[in-house]
């Protein structure tokens, strides 16, 4: 019994001792999301579903290398189904911003995937 009683203790340790899974840095490029909706009409309230996500260069063959860059993803209230994407660089600077599905914004390309 103590025996397992010891390699459970060891196993939590490991486990609180790894690395936290990478996660988007939220909201890190705010003004430039905001600079693009606000081009089209819209602001932050207008998109009721959104999320972040933080691309990483794949450094070594791992996924914690150094940020690449960052997108914003989200369905505005105009659009039922689908989303907009605004993809930015490691400095936030604007670098593509597209639709999809069924979301549809005049000036702002529609991709089909």
């Amino acid at each position: 019994m103590r025996n397992i009683a010891v390699l459970l203790t060891f196993a939590a340790l490991i486990i609180a001792a790894a690395p936290a899974p990478v996660r988007a840095q939220d909201e890190v490029c705010l003004n430039t999301v905001e600079q693009v909706l606000g081009n089209h009409g819209m602001t932050m309230s207008d998109v009721d579903v959104y999320g972040w996500r933080t691309d990483r260069f794949a450094y070594k063959g791992g996924e914690d290398g150094p940020v690449d860059g960052y997108r914003f993803y989200g369905r505005p209230k105009s659009c039922k189904d689908g989303e907009l994407s605004i993809e930015m660089g490691s400095d936030c600077g604007l670098q593509d911003t597209f639709t999809h599905g069924g979301c549809r914004i005049k000036g702002i390309p529609h991709i089909w995937w």
